[in-house]
């Protein structure tokens, strides 16, 4: 019964607390409102006060220096009007008053005098009393004013409060019902006061916790949504059996499927077929074994055009650790990668340009070499020896000229990205095969190849990346000539080591290190190197993305770089690729072929006589005469035409004459590949 008492008794405190806590602020606002605006009527009425006794000083200076007794008088009668005066006593230098006036409200200070001057003479006095009765009755007003306003205030508040109170001191397990509805439909905007009841404190705490807790889950899964929903990246959600369950926009508008379309089925839709059964087999590993997968997809979408996605798959996993679902996130990267592929393009282009000097005196050299020779297989005519062996000469260089040739457009031709089972040192000999005929001789090439492992590579790349790094060398030793050293050897990594800003896992790798004797590079441009469009270059002598593409191709390769240089002393780059393990190497072998050395076979020409006729066309006649001796030598007849729209016209009108048809593929007329098609 007391305790029930004690608990309706609280209304009544609460309102009693509230009213008084309401009047204490209001009437401590309402007298530092009074105290304030006290204070700002007095700062005015002095400041009034001085600007009249200043502007009373000037106005009579001249009428009292004039002895002007009639101006002094209508002045002073002028001032008794203002509400502030209430005495003012205007005399002459004699003392004689001149104008006195008088008012009946009070004066707050004694009369207080005041000596006139005009041009440093005494010319009177005067003796003025003010007022503050207009600031005192106004100050009054709204006195009355405010203490009407805190009463009517104070009233309302208290019957707000008293109704408010009892209203909801009333209904506690009305409105606790009512949130566990709202609750239950979704709306989370319940704040029950614990302190209502003593029998629902604990159990209302226990419900306002939970309340916050769903609706910050829920903002949380709202702002996820809506994040997946606008991303610019394809987000796919999959049950862990692979049907898809959920694609944002993003994936419908990428791809042209639409979400019914895809929805319970599985990802292998966009499947292209330019990945093997292998691939897809570590992939499902991976993410079975509740590990991110990461790496490149190529994928078809709905109108069948072939695009390269840059994707991560992540297993959702629940409380006890199974997999719940699979999340990947793509992004198209086709674009990119097109345009990574033209930049590349470029930079073998620009290295191509740097090289082109030392190509074209090569050439020089083998055309010089040719061209004697023949001359003097020429003078021994009548000696079949001497002129074969001289003959012998003009062929190997000749052969010469056709690798360097072939080595300029393997280096510049623009060829699609593979990976494979491959020896380094195939490529960087060729390479440095290129450069040597490039680059003065006053720069010495020391190479020390001693590793034949493979790794997986893309030749190409792998050509572009030494031909930029020793180009680099070659920039840095052009004035002072130097030394550029190439190695090739294994590392067998016991523990992860920090290269740059990546840890190496522990592995075995196949290193290769290029180094040059120049210049060197501080503290400041090593930290900058690697950065796109980063140049210690002239304007026009470098785009700043050599190291930039060397990065790029490294990591494209699950490799490493690391850089030690020495300003003035030179720089060495070391890339870590990781070595074919030996249990991958058959597998690999077997799918991509053996690119190891191997001896060919000895080629013989026994079996190449015939009587067919062959059809020959080419827009340079030393060609054609070249092919017409050759072929006929074997026993063939040939039939010649110097482009392509002869050859087509004879064809057509002799098609069964022709068993064979060899052209150049560039002519005037028609090109070779029109040649063939139309032939087709």
């Amino acid at each position: 019964m007391f305790r029930s008492f004690f608990k309706r008794s609280l209304t009544r405190n609460l309102i009693l607390i509230i009213g008084l806590a309401v009047t204490l602020i209001l009437v401590s606002s309402l007298l530092i409102h009074l105290l304030l605006i006290a204070r700002t009527n007095s700062q005015q009425f002095e400041h009034k006060k001085k600007e009249l006794i200043s502007n009373l000083t000037e106005t009579l200076e001249l009428p009292l220096w004039n002895y002007d007794t009639q101006s002094v008088q209508r002045l002073g009668q002028i001032m008794m009007t203002t509400d502030i005066v209430a005495l003012l006593i205007i005399k002459d230098t004699k003392d004689r008053v001149l104008f006195s006036g008088r008012d009946a409200a009070p004066f707050n200070d004694r009369s207080v005098s005041f000596d006139i001057f005009y041009r440093d003479v005494h010319v009177g006095s005067f003796d003025i009393g003010l007022t503050d009765k207009t600031y005192r009755s106004a100050k009054q007003r709204l006195i009355m004013i405010s203490l009407s306003t805190l009463g009517a205030l104070i009233l309302c508040i208290f019957m707000v409060v008293v109704v408010s109170v009892r209203w909801f001191m009333k209904r506690p397990l009305m409105d606790f019902s009512q949130s566990i509805d709202s609750l239950a439909n979704g709306e989370y905007r319940t704040d029950l006061k614990a302190e209502q009841y003593a029998e629902l404190e604990e159990l209302t705490q226990h419900f306002n916790r939970m309340s916050s807790k769903i609706q910050s889950r829920e903002k949380d899964l709202i702002r996820f949504a809506t994040i997946i929903e606008q991303a610019d990246e394809e987000v796919i959600i999959t049950d862990p059996d692979g049907r898809i369950q959920y694609v944002n926009p993003s994936f419908e508008q990428n791809t042209g499927f639409g979400s019914e379309e895809v929805l319970g089925k599985t990802p292998a839709i966009l499947k292209s077929g330019v990945h093997d059964t292998g691939f897809y087999q570590t992939l499902w590993q991976t993410i079975l074994n509740k590990q991110t997968w990461k790496g490149l997809i190529q994928n078809r979408n709905k109108s069948g055009d072939l695009c390269t996605h840059d994707t991560t798959i992540t297993p959702i996993l629940d409380f006890d650790d199974n997999i719940t679902a699979f999340v990947s996130i793509r992004r198209d990267i086709t674009q990119q990668i097109r345009m990574e592929q033209q930049v590349q393009q470029s930079m073998k282009m620009q290295a191509i340009g740097t090289l082109a000097g030392g190509i074209a005196h090569d050439f020089n050299n083998i055309l010089s070499g040719i061209f004697g020779y023949c001359q003097l297989a020429q003078t021994k005519i009548n000696d079949p020896d001497k002129a074969n062996s001289y003959i012998d000469n003009a062929l190997r260089a000749a052969r010469r000229a056709t690798h360097l040739v072939n080595q300029i457009l393997t280096f510049s031709r623009q060829t699609e990205y593979e990976k494979r089972p491959f020896q380094i040192y195939l490529e960087v000999n060729e390479a440095l095969k290129l450069l040597r005929s490039s680059i003065p001789v006053t720069i010495t090439i020391e190479k020390c190849l001693e590793s034949r492992s493979l790794v997986m590579a893309d030749p190409g790349k792998i050509h572009q990346v030494v031909m930029n790094l020793c180009t680099n060398a070659y920039h840095a030793m052009r004035r002072t000539g130097g030394t550029l050293s190439v190695f090739l050897k294994e590392e067998t990594l016991p523990y992860p080591r920090q290269v740059r800003n990546r840890v190496m896992p522990a592995a075995r790798y196949l290193v290769l290190g290029i180094g040059d004797t120049g210049h060197g590079m501080d503290q400041k441009t090593l930290v900058s190197a690697f950065e796109p469009y980063f140049t210690t270059k002239k304007v026009g002598q470098g785009t700043g993305l050599g190291l930039a593409i060397v990065q790029a191709i490294v990591d494209e390769h699950d490799g490493f770089i690391d850089v030690e240089s020495s300003f003035e002393k030179g720089t060495l780059f070391k890339l870590y690729f990781p070595v074919v393990e030996t249990d991958a190497l058959s597998d690999s072998l077997a799918e991509y072929g053996d690119d190891r050395e191997s001896t060919p076979a000895e080629k013989t020409t026994s079996g190449l006589m015939g009587t067919e006729t062959i059809l020959v066309a080419d827009d340079e006649a030393d060609i054609r005469d070249t092919l017409k001796g050759i072929i006929e030598e074997y026993g063939y007849r040939t039939v010649l035409f110097r482009d392509g729209l002869e050859a087509l016209e004879a064809f057509q009108a002799q098609p069964r004459r022709f068993d064979l048809i060899i052209t150049d593929m560039t002519m005037p007329g028609k090109t070779g590949m029109e040649l063939i098609q139309e032939v087709r």
